[in-house]
């Protein structure tokens, strides 16, 4: 043995006491002593001032396991002096079995020459197998396997160890379930292979063995091994168990063994309807155990334990998932409790964890709990570990978990001092989450604090509050268990609000902000009354049934009735910067039922008038009265199309009525997209919620433009189950109401940009488009079709609505921007102020001011005055019955060309100069195709298509449209994408087609002449673009016929029209453009090319 007197100096003196201490480990401690020779004699000696202090470490799992590695070490190099040095220490000599077995395996799987010339067989490999057969010999019986324990009995057992066939320190290994992969490999010691088969007779047997030199009767210092897993041999397979196996992952030792033959048994007394009442120790039907006292597995618990205190491995743990399949919830359940994770436990928190009372009073009577100063930091976790196995065992009910707490305390557990667990939880607020109610009672009864225990992170204090999570339940779906054999899930757990009713009346704080999560940036504080409204959002409503009588209703209840408040989080006392940041009044709204917003308004203190966010995850900022109009919640269960809107159009109606009576402001603006309650309604065609608001006082107006404007929404409403006749309702109602029909009100659009950025993920972001504009002017922005327009339109212009007067508004700013469009230039109208892509920065400002102080921003610059004509649209579109109205009764100039128009290809406004009958006469446009192409027109068609035009110049001139305008309101440049290519000359192929009646005098003639005379001389030649040219790229619809109006004419005979065109100027020699206008034709293509 090593002398501490040999001459050393201090330091050497103190680095000795460290290595000698066992803080370092099995590893550190074998690293560092090889760094001097004084060091290395320590690994001679064995006591635990040397090597012998690595024993301590022999409580861990991972520091057995280590021994493996120095094993495996001095196999590979035959070194049985360091093995020596291993044996040595107390109890490892047969700790670790089959070493010969695996040294020739290894040797075997190292080999890859033929047998009689084995590579790396040291001089010394035949002295190594000596050593290895005189001090590590196994011993085994081969006719023992693990699957044929169940038909030992103890009179066979007792023969076997008499004729000395079978050690009482024998191994037993896998038989062929685990040869064939149905099992994990393994090989245990006699006693654990025993206990799994629970022959409790042949357990005393051999704990009680005496003979043939077994004076301190079979080893408990010993666990179970298990193969590890490994990849085979050339790769490429993921890992699994590979023959020959390696058993170097350890298991159980008898004491942990006996615990979890205890749970099974237990486990099946319930399976056969026992109860827990059943007393440990009497066996099932057929069995050993028909003992009367009860009390067997406690009797063998107590002896093993003794045995284990002796040798000192009482406190020796194992990892949960090796505790038989009665775990394996735990290790695949996506519920596994955090605390649980990468833990190992010894027998006495196994018992806990299993719910074990009876062995656990046992194994405390060996190693009673120290409370007063908690040296023994594993003793403060195991209250914990007692209710974490109702949520890891779903064998574990609340009643198993009281009788184990009322061992712990009978031990002297302090529960007021408990560990917490890794998400923050104390054993109380554990308990409400699972819903044991008993076990809350009992800690209750014992002291602890029934507002849950603070802890600080980062200058934050944070709580897992019981009362938030006796609530909790309710929001997360039932625990269940799932019967394989049945298909069938049963509920294990029911949320009730007893358990909370429990809390309130020890004192627990209603109001109490509590941690959702682990904290940090997953976490957020919200108080138990938000909970319970989420959890009735979450759970939905039933048709009969009200809110409040449901059990989430209950809970509301109770909680207002303890004097739960509506108090946003980030207003109560302390609340930290995670709190949540929605207003349970919200979550109410979204739930919608009547008598629930009643109870948070005149009971809770719920403020109607106040902002916030949607939902904690959305930055939207809402008020109530907009979120209850907004949410598709209200429509009823199971309920589809437009008995989904109607049945939520009246649900919405009575709770519109509701906060009125309670004080909300039905004028509130929405802090994002400038809807009130009423336009919002109008939008969604909710015509009972509107009338409800109109009938409550809401306001008809858009304030100039700052708002939305209910009968603009009404009359452009988009949305899919909104039907014609309930649009007409709306408007119908508004304008007798008294809406103006004049007003002008904000009209917002929005649609996907491409604007790439390297600040941004998505080069798409959304573009916002706002504007001032009229109703029949936000007629001309929708894409509906010509009878909705018109419907809508006569209503409006029965009521006093008329085209306003584009040329007296004030003009807006010229756009710097360059021309880019061939057939008109682009407005700057309310495009010049459009809400610019990616340009988001200041609707967050906006709702961060209105969560903040719940104002409106009634401030700053109004959207531009919207420039678009309904009249130029309609005469484009060719509805000549839209123009006469709106030129007979709506105040729309015939003559005007001041306005605008909608682009079908950038969805901007475009202002061509052009008077309507200018824009009717050379209308040929076509639908765009994904390719950029655009659709070529049947000639049905063109027909129809050309007959509307003239129709509608018809009705213009008839209205008042003066023809001479047409040489100065006439449009720079234009292009067609059908037709010959002169607007003139398709007009003049439909009126005197080519049959035996050309020449003959036709109704549109007069139109025609009068045309002609007006017009621009340009527009009468031939037109200045390559027409091959253009249809072989982008405009396919255009027609192989002459674009000359006089030769046209010619082949007419079309006399009157001949003469027409020679009055003004127009010769057989300027008919015919020479090819210097490709140079012209190319500009126009290349332009239209970067358009489209």
């Amino acid at each position: 043995m090593f002398q501490r007197s040999h001459m050393l100096d201090p330091q050497a003196e103190v680095s000795q006491t460290v290595l000698g201490s066992g803080v370092l480990g099995f590893r550190a401690f074998w690293k560092l002593s090889s760094v001097s020779s004084a060091f290395l004699a320590l690994r001679n000696d064995s006591s635990f001032l040397g090597f012998g202090s690595v024993c301590r470490g022999f409580d861990a799992v991972t520091e057995r396991e280590e021994v493996w590695n120095l094993i495996d070490d001095c196999l590979k190099r035959s070194d049985n002096a360091t093995l020596a040095q291993l044996f040595a220490l107390n109890g490892v000599a047969l700790r670790y079995p089959f070493l010969l077995k695996r040294f020739l395996e290894k040797e075997r799987g190292s080999s890859s020459s033929p047998p009689s010339h084995p590579p790396n067989n040291p001089p010394n490999a035949q002295h190594f197998v000596r050593f290895l057969t005189e001090n590590a010999a196994t011993p085994c019986c081969a006719d023992l396997s693990l699957e044929g324990m169940g038909n030992l009995t103890k009179e066979r057992l007792e023969v076997l160890l008499e004729t000395g066939a079978v050690d009482p320190d024998s191994w037993v290994c896998s038989g062929p379930q685990g040869a064939s992969g149905c099992v994990v490999p393994s090989v245990r010691p006699l006693l654990i292979a025993l206990i799994d088969a629970h022959k409790w007779e042949c357990v005393q047997l051999l704990l009680q063995w005496k003979g043939r030199g077994k004076e301190k009767g079979v080893r408990v210092d010993v666990n179970e091994w298990m193969a590890t897993e490994k990849e085979p041999p050339g790769g490429g397979q993921s890992a699994r168990f590979v023959f020959p196996y390696e058993y170097s992952v350890a298991g159980r030792t008898p004491l942990h063994a006996l615990v979890v033959a205890a749970l099974e048994q237990s486990v099946a007394r319930k399976g056969e309807g026992g109860g827990d009442e059943r007393p440990l120790g009497v066996g099932a039907e057929g069995g050993e155990g028909g003992r009367d006292g009860g009390d067997v597995e406690v009797e063998l618990l107590r002896c093993i334990a003794h045995k284990a205190k002796e040798t000192g491995t009482l406190q020796w743990t194992v990892r949960p998932e090796a505790c038989s399949p009665l775990f394996k919830a735990y290790t695949e359940s996506p519920f596994e409790s955090e605390m649980m994770q990468d833990t190992e436990l010894t027998a006495v928190e196994l018992a806990c964890l299993a719910g074990e009372a009876e062995l656990l009073r046992a194994l405390l009577q060996l190693q009673p709990v120290v409370t007063e100063t908690m040296p023994q930091p594993r003793d403060s976790r195991l209250p914990m570990i007692a209710l974490t196995g109702a949520w890891v065992l779903p064998h574990v009910s609340d009643a198993q978990c009281v009788s184990v707490l009322k061992v712990l305390a009978e031990g002297g557990a302090d529960f007021k001092r408990a560990a917490l667990g890794d998400g923050g939880h104390s054993p109380l607020s554990l308990a409400c989450s699972l819903e044991l109610e008993e076990s809350a009672e009992f800690l209750l009864s014992q002291g602890v604090a029934v507002g849950g225990v603070e802890w600080k992170v980062g200058g934050l204090t944070l709580c897992k509050v019981p009362l938030v999570e006796a609530v909790l339940p309710f929001i997360s779906l039932p625990v269940s268990d799932y019967d394989e054999e049945s298909d069938t899930t049963h509920l294990q757990v029911e949320p009730s609000v007893s358990l909370a009713a429990l809390l309130l009346r020890n004192g627990a704080d209603p109001n109490k902000i509590g941690l959702m999560g682990k904290g940090g940036d997953s976490g957020k504080q919200i108080s138990a009354l938000f909970l319970a409204l989420v959890a009735l959002c979450c759970h939905g409503q039933s048709p009969t049934v009200p809110q409040l009588e449901t059990e989430g209703g209950q809970m509301v209840k109770l909680l207002v009735d303890y004097g739960a408040k509506c108090v946003p989080a980030n207003t109560l006392p302390d609340a930290s910067p995670i709190a949540s940041e929605v207003y349970p009044l919200h979550v109410a709204c979204v739930v919608g039922d009547l008598e629930l917003l009643r109870l948070l308004c005149e009971k809770a203190g719920a403020d109607p008038n106040r902002a916030g966010r949607v939902a904690q995850e959305d930055e939207r900022v809402d008020y109530p009265i907009s979120m209850l109009i907004d949410s598709p919640r209200l429509a009823a269960p199971g309920s589809v199309h437009c008995a989904s809107m109607k049945r939520r159009d009246e649900l919405a109606a009575k709770r519109v009525e509701i906060l009125a009576d309670l004080g909300a402001d039905l004028n509130k603006r929405k802090l994002k997209d400038g809807h009130t309650p009423l336009s919002k309604a109008c939008s969604l065609g909710m015509v009972k919620t509107v009338k409800a608001l109109v009938t409550r006082g809401a306001a008809l107006g858009g304030e100039g433009g700052r708002k939305r404007l209910p009968l603009i929404e009404a009359a452009v409403s988009d949305h899919p189950l909104v039907t014609e006749r309930v649009c007409l309702d709306l408007l119908s109602f508004l304008l007798q109401a008294g809406a103006d029909p004049n007003e002008v009100g904000l009209l917002r659009r929005e649609n996907l940009a491409f604007s790439p950025s390297r600040f941004r993920r998505s080069p798409w972001v959304i573009e916002r488009k706002d504007c001032r504009a009229s109703a029949l002017q936000a007629l001309a922005y929708t894409g509906m079709g010509r009878d909705e327009v018109m419907s809508r339109a006569r209503l409006l212009v029965d009521h006093g609505a008329r085209c306003p007067s584009v040329s007296s508004q004030s003009q807006q700013p010229q756009s710097s921007h360059p021309q880019s469009l061939p057939r008109g230039s682009r407005d700057p109208g309310p495009s010049a102020q459009e809400g610019k892509a990616g340009g988001g920065e200041k609707e967050e400002e906006e709702e961060e001011k209105g969560h903040k102080g719940g104002a409106e921003e009634d401030s700053g610059p109004l959207a531009p005055l919207s420039r678009i004509s309904l009249l130029l649209t309609a005469s484009k579109d060719r509805d000549a019955g839209l123009v006469r109205m709106l030129c007979e009764r709506g105040g729309g100039d015939p003559n005007d060309a001041s306005g605008t128009l909608l682009s079908e290809d950038t969805d901007s406004e475009v202002s061509f100069g052009a008077c309507p009958l200018a824009l009717t006469l050379l209308d040929r446009s076509a639908e765009k195709l994904d390719n950029g192409r655009y659709r070529q027109l049947k000639p049905s068609e063109r027909q129809s298509r050309l007959q509307e035009s003239l129709e509608t110049a018809q009705t213009l001139l008839e209205v008042g449209a003066d023809a001479s305008l047409l040489a100065s309101k006439w449009p720079s440049e234009h292009t067609p994408v059908w037709g010959s290519g002169s607007w003139l000359v398709d007009l003049m192929n439909f009126v005197h087609e080519k049959d035996e009646d050309n020449g003959r005098q036709s109704k549109w003639d007069p139109l025609l002449l009068e045309v002609i005379r007006s017009v621009p001389l340009s527009e009468l030649e031939e037109p200045t673009f390559d027409r091959d040219h253009l249809k072989s790229t982008i405009f396919p619809g255009l027609q192989d016929m002459p674009m000359r109006p006089l030769q046209a004419a010619a082949d007419l005979r079309w006399r009157a029209g001949e003469t027409a065109l020679q009055e003004r100027g127009v010769t057989p020699l300027s008919c015919f453009r020479p090819m210097l206008y490709h140079s012209v034709t190319v500009s126009v293509t290349v332009t239209l090319r970067q358009k489209y």
